[in-house]
């Protein structure tokens, strides 16, 4: 959050103050004291003095600072989160060493309980310990390693996820390839500075020597989506993130207007009960009451809830969303200062120094001490300064403006963000569609001709692309994000995780008692389930099961199955006709093409030939021989 010619914006000193509401009325101030959003006589919200400091908390540490080496969201003696410094380290805590990019650019580092998502020299990623492997579970083994197949496989060049074969997915070599696909060429990283390209296509999130990112063809397109329309255009008219069919979303023209929605609904409304982001019908999203909930499905349960053994991202019925230690702490950063605090009096609270997103029954947000500034009445006013309401940054321009016209956050040459008309939208788009929008239907952040996006239905939605086909859901048990039109299936259920990749044909599932490693379109099915491992190649129509009493080897187009069940061994041949059943009581041998049945079942042995004729029959009493074409029996009794 920085702006080039304006400086620093949203440091955090030493007090840890965030949003103090005095008696004079001080929003998201900044001075040696290190207030933030603080409203004195003269009306000033959010200020950058020398030190260019916003939101700073002195004692807690300090969070979206941005200094001349560019940190943003910095926390001092808790650890440093979003940090961009000239090493260009992003969100890293010290002490605990969580989604740390040092020198070796390591990605959400677990220094205690081992690394996961790490990208060192040799481009690992999701490495667990010092064996290199991806999705590793200590006391459980490896998880999806295939180093001789190439599957998902972290060599010294730091390869992971490559189907040799098929093309390459999720490389990291000397190049810097990252998920490419040979033949398709799609999320390349070469010398040229290329990722996620579609050849035939066109080219998705392309850095080339100018410094474009995600530019498709040479019209200057920012992440473009043909038939469903323009996402993040950057042209002369200074468009970002349009949709054709749909409208357009965070537009920067000559009015300035970012995030427009069309009609219009309310994002983020606090009204008397204190809602954030609601959706009447289907449910709560972001719901911050007496209780503290957070992220709530009304039928569907809650998701997200944190007990008193601090457990993140739990779904229970009572619908705490990380809490931690008995005090109701959600996100907190060792002992120098809580963030996100959930105590009696309200939601967010930063110990002595101040209350932050406090919601009452009066519906107040960001309130600080006994002022309460930063109400939502009738007229829907968020962050009102007294004549002007102005939230000025300096040279910069003015952040966060109320005037007649309702706007917030204000930028003087880029235009309009965050803008508060008389239908109390925030965060609209002209003509575009709606962007988190909160209306009787319950939609939040709307695409309307282009689809949904983090919906909240009775069955619990979020993040659903229709027409794109992505969806982010979370459900009663789990949370599942897939990617429809590109088949990627991220799913997290009752015990265990699904990653399906539908288009590419992978799923990686992890369910009660065991692994799922599936490949659609190349018919590899490596599943262990409760009791025995299935491993299955459709097209080359291999499948190998050992389920709960017994094995099942089967190759549908030689025609072979291997079955061993409950009782007994099944070996069957299809297209040769030959069946070696094992049943509960005997043998069964069957040529069905040559007409050959062998069979052993509870009193004798039968062996048919159905086109020569014979037929020779051991039952209970003796021996029964039969030859149909010469008219032949001969019977044997004891």
């Amino acid at each position: 959050m920085k702006l080039q010619d304006a400086g620093i914006i949203l440091k955090l000193q030493d007090t840890g103050i965030i949003m103090e509401l005095q008696d004079a009325g001080i929003i998201m101030k900044l001075q040696d004291t290190g207030i933030i959003m603080e409203l004195q006589d003269a009306g000033i919200i959010m200020k950058l003095q020398d030190t260019g400091i916003i939101m700073e908390l002195q004692d807690a540490g300090i969070i979206m600072k941005l200094q001349d080496a560019g940190i943003i969201m910095k926390l001092q003696d808790t650890g440093i989160i979003m940090e961009l410094q000239d090493a260009g380290i992003i969100m890293k805590l010290q002490d605990a060493g969580i989604m740390k990019l040092q020198d070796a650019g390591i990605i959400m580092e677990l220094q205690d309980a081992g690394i996961i998502m790490k990208l060192q020299d040799a481009g690992i990623i999701m490495k667990l310990q010092d064996t290199g492997i991806i999705m590793e579970l200590q006391d459980a083994g490896i998880i999806m390693k295939l180093q001789d197949a190439g599957i998902m496989k972290l060599q010294d060049a730091g390869i992971i996820m490559e189907l040799q074969d098929a093309g390459i997915i999720m490389k990291l070599r000397d190049a810097g390839i990252i998920m490419k696909l040979q033949d398709a060429g799609i999320m390349k990283l070469q010398d040229a500075g290329i990722i996620m390209e579609l050849q035939d296509a066109g080219i998705i999130m392309k850095l080339r020597d100018a410094g474009i990112i995600m530019k498709l063809q040479d019209t200057g397109i920012i992440m473009k989506l043909r038939d469903a329309g323009i996402i993040m255009k950057l042209q002369d008219t200074g468009i970002i993130m349009k949709l054709q069919d749909a409208g357009i979303i965070m537009k920067l023209r000559d009015a300035g207007i970012i995030m427009k929605l069309r009609d219009a609904g309310i994002i983020m409304k606090l009204r008397d009960a204190g809602i954030i982001m609601k959706l009447q019908d289907t449910g709560i999203i972001m719901k911050l009451q007496d209780a503290g909930i957070i992220m709530k499905l009304q039928d569907a349960g809650i998701i997200m809830k944190l007990q008193d053994a601090g457990i993140i991202m739990k779904l229970q019925d009572a619908g705490i969303i990380m809490k931690l230690q008995d005090a109701g702490i959600i996100m907190k950063l060792q002992d120098s200062g809580i963030i996100m605090k959930l105590q009696d009096a309200g939601i967010m609270k930063l110990q002595d120094a101040g209350i932050i997103m406090k919601l009452q029954d009066a519906g107040i947000i960001m309130k600080l001490q006994d002022a309460g500034i930063m109400k939502l009445q009738d007229a829907g006013i968020i962050m009102k300064l007294q004549d002007a309401g102005i939230m000025k940054l300096q040279d910069a321009g003015i952040i966060m403006e109320l005037q007649d016209a309702g706007i917030i956050m204000e930028l003087q040459d880029a235009g309009i963000i965050m803008k508060l008309q008389d239908t109390g939208i925030i965060m609209e788009l002209q003509d575009a569609g709606i962007i988190m929008k909160l209306r009787d239907a319950g939609i939040i952040m709307k695409l309307q001709d282009a689809g949904i996006i983090m919906k909240l239905r009775d069955a619990g939605i979020i993040m659903k692309l229709q027409d794109a086909g992505i969806i982010m859901k979370l459900r009663d048990a789990g949370i599942i994000m897939k990617l429809q039109g590109a088949g990627i299936i991220m799913k997290l259920q009752d015990a265990g995780i699904i990653m399906k990749l539908q288009g590419a044909g992978i799923i990686m599932k992890l369910q009660d008692a065991g692994i799922i490693m599936k490949l659609r379109d190349a018919g590899i099915i490596m599943k262990l389930q409760d009791a025995g491992i299935i491993m299955k190649l459709r097209d080359a129509g291999i499948i190998m099961k050992l389920q709960g009493a017994g094995i099942i080897m089967k190759l549908q187009d030689t025609g072979i199955i291997m079955k061993l069940q409950d009782a007994g061994i099944i070996m069957k041949l299809q297209d040769t006709g030959i069946t070696m059943e094992l049943q509960d009581a005997g043998i069964t041998m069957e040529l069905q093409g040559a007409g050959i049945t062998m069979k052993l079942q509870d009193a004798g042995i039968i062996m048919k030939l159905e086109d020569a004729g014979i037929i020779m029959k051991l039952e209970d009493a003796g021996i029964t021989m039969e030859l149909q074409a010469y008219r032949l029996y001969t019977q044997f009794y004891s």
